[in-house]
């Protein structure tokens, strides 16, 4: 997420190795890991040539009860090379503030038939693209979902949500944690609707990369409260954006760091509307907000190219209270992350560097979870994704068998 860490210097967890030999990563010179920098880029397509996808409006509650996860509308995507089908979809969910929200994204399932108890669901928690409806990955079609067909071979049904507010009504909440993990939580939901409960089980893994990561703690963290007849039984996050109490500060250091935090002005808001985004930027800072809630990640630092960025900030969210508490309250919460977690980070990764994520893992060893800490020395924010696949995969197999699983945790 962001290029300069290293003046926070903050104490790094010692790093845990990986010795188990089927549990290494994967060399980063396949041609899968390339494939996987979608989860860092956002489309860069104009409006105009996109998929249409139509308007859908959210009945009342008293109109239509509906449960989240509630399929509004779908789309097959013809795809004769995958070993399964793929849609579009728009489905029901809720925000933080209450209201009935739809939310769009993909779900895939497998051609080969389900197991009894139909096949586990692998939700995707996709990485920063913007807050903008363009930005919106599942527009992109399946090219937004990279190792989709590793997947559907391995037996998932897949679903990977856009998240709450891209490519629907209403402002993406940005590492809103909670807007997150429903958002993923209600495509789980989606796919077992729109395929079939005997088809896609109750049983499901989520995997997530860089604000994904958060996003995919954010959902053990509110699974059972959210979705209880939902059984996750496990969590992948890769170069995750979770330590949001020394993240969310250096995103005004940089002009990319900058364009993040904008986008945490811009969206936070939706979700905790005490905030004001005058707060942290001056008058020209403010009127960027409206670049924010159109251009994606790399088109919103083009933007900010060249610009003094003294000009455009007024103090970091950290110093005012409303906005620390909420860093504080969007900040993953180890006690509450239910069942085991593998994290994968890459020793090449300068956007989220390590030490933020051993913070992360050295919370959750605490709080008692069980870690699996994988590190694979050549790769980067980006390659990390296709390099440890491999291992996230079978990590999530012995979990579903039932079998244990190494922890990394040191235990007295």
């Amino acid at each position: 997420m962001i290029r300069r860490w290293a003046a926070l210097g903050i104490v790094a967890l010692t790093a845990m190795s990986c010795t188990e030999a089927d549990d290494a990563l994967a060399p980063t010179t396949t041609a899968s890991t390339t494939s996987t920098t979608v989860t860092t880029s956002a489309p860069t397509t104009t409006s105009s040539t996109m998929p249409e996808r139509p308007q859908v409006t959210i009945p009342g509650r008293d109109e239509a009860p509906e449960p989240p996860g509630t399929v509004l509308w779908s789309e097959e995507i013809d795809d004769a090379d995958l070993p399964g089908t793929v849609h579009r979809v728009t489905y029901r969910s809720q925000s933080t503030t209450g209201d009935d929200v739809p939310v769009s994204g993909l779900v895939a399932v497998p051609d080969a038939p389900p197991p009894p108890g139909g096949h586990p669901v692998l939700a995707w928690a996709h990485g920063t693209t913007g807050v903008g409806d363009d930005c919106a990955p599942s527009r992109l079609g399946i090219r937004a979902l990279p190792l989709l067909e590793q997947h559907l071979e391995a037996g998932y049904v897949v679903a990977a949500t856009d998240y709450e507010g891209l490519g629907t009504p209403g402002i993406h909440p940005y590492l809103v944690a909670e807007s997150e993990g429903r958002s993923v939580l209600d495509s789980v939901r989606a796919a077992r609707e729109l395929f079939g409960t005997d088809v896609a089980g109750s049983r499901f893994v989520v995997v997530g990369h860089s604000q994904g990561g958060h996003a995919a703690l954010a959902t053990a963290q509110h699974a059972s409260g959210w979705a209880p007849e939902l059984e996750l039984v496990g969590t992948a996050a890769l170069a995750p954006v979770t330590d949001l109490e020394n993240i969310i500060p250096a995103m005004f250091e940089s002009t990319l760091g900058l364009a993040l935090g904008i986008y945490v002005a811009a969206g936070w808001p939706a979700a905790h509307p005490e905030l004001d985004p005058a707060d942290l930027l001056t008058p020209a800072g403010m009127e960027l907000l409206d670049d924010a809630r159109e251009a994606c990640v790399f088109e919103m630092e083009s933007i900010l190219a060249g610009e003094d960025l003294d000009s455009l900030r007024v103090r970091p969210p950290a110093e005012l209270p409303a906005w620390a508490a909420r860093i504080d309250h969007n900040t993953i919460k180890a006690a509450r992350v239910e069942g085991p977690v593998l994290i994968a980070q890459g020793g090449q990764d300068v956007i989220v560097p390590r030490p933020f994520v051993d913070v992360t893992v050295a919370q959750l060893c605490v709080a008692g979870r069980s870690v699996r800490y994988l590190s694979h020395a050549v790769a980067d924010h980006s390659t990390i994704v296709g390099a440890s696949m491999p291992a996230v995969h079978r990590w999530f197999e012995r979990l579903l068998a039932g079998d244990g699983t190494r922890d990394d945790c040191p235990r007295r």
